[in-house]
């Protein structure tokens, strides 16, 4: 603002001077100069750039015109996230919830994310106001209050939300419980009640991966992992506190 003033009071002065000196002359050009120094210079953005640009390049040995190269801002470090993977009804959701509680109780601020293996679903009531939104075409929903807020999204099934995207919103947290996302690369810990999965015939041992800490079992699995060979820690499925102190571990 105030160069604009400056440039302002410059433009009336040398008008009231062409009219004192010349009532025909006319203003055909004003740059402002760039004091520096002593020295005066006209002040051009575009010059300027192509100056410094043309330094650059000199001092890196590079063509005056290739462009400035700017680093990318360091990437936020995600919060740490442990993984309990399992096949379907391996009881993940119940020893979840044991953890989350544990962990709390032991003073650590704790978030959650599970992965919905099914299409679609719905964490809104019916009737109510944001639902109310959603049902008349609002394909993102949002809702606030003093002490939570909450938003959802539609996406198409090949645009699902990849989970560390949705981690990097969890910066109030000390640690993320994932319940599922077995093929993701995130540190987890295998559920399994018993050595072979009734769907899919598949045996809970082939999901122990380099990430895995430990194997949440029973005893009889614990001891087929053994003797299988498997150098994966096993812990009783109902020991919530020893997995909480492998985690605490972990972090």
């Amino acid at each position: 603002m105030e160069a604009l003033t400056g440039a302002s009071t410059a433009c009336l002065t040398i008008y009231d001077m062409c009219k004192a000196v010349d009532r025909g002359m006319e203003i055909v050009d004003v740059r402002l100069l760039h004091k520096e120094g002593g020295r005066s210079g006209v002040w051009d953005r575009a010059e300027r750039q192509a100056a410094t640009v043309e330094a650059v390049g000199a001092a890196g040995n590079a063509p005056a015109s290739a462009p400035v190269a700017v680093a990318p801002a360091a990437p936020t470090p995600a919060v740490p996230a442990i993984a309990f993977i399992g096949y379907q009804n391996s009881g993940k959701t119940t020893l979840v919830e044991k953890v989350i509680a544990e962990l709390t109780r032991r003073g650590l601020r704790v978030g959650s994310l599970k992965h919905h293996g099914h299409h679609g679903f719905d964490i809104d009531v019916p009737a109510k106001d944001t639902w109310r939104h959603h049902q008349a075409g609002s394909k993102h929903v949002g809702l606030i209050c003093a002490t939570r807020w909450a938003e959802y999204a539609d996406t198409r099934e090949e645009d699902e939300m990849p989970a560390r995207e949705l981690l990097s919103r969890y910066n109030d947290v000390d640690v993320v419980i994932i319940e599922g996302y077995k093929t993701e690369g995130f540190d987890n810990i295998v559920v399994a009640r018993s050595g072979v999965d009734r769907l899919r015939g598949k045996s809970s041992l082939d999901l122990v991966d380099g990430h895995t800490l430990a194997l949440a079992c029973n005893e009889a699995l614990a001891r087929q992992a053994f003797d299988a060979g498997f150098a994966t820690r096993a812990i009783n499925i109902n020991d919530a506190r020893a997995i909480c102190n492998l985690i605490q571990d972990h972090l």
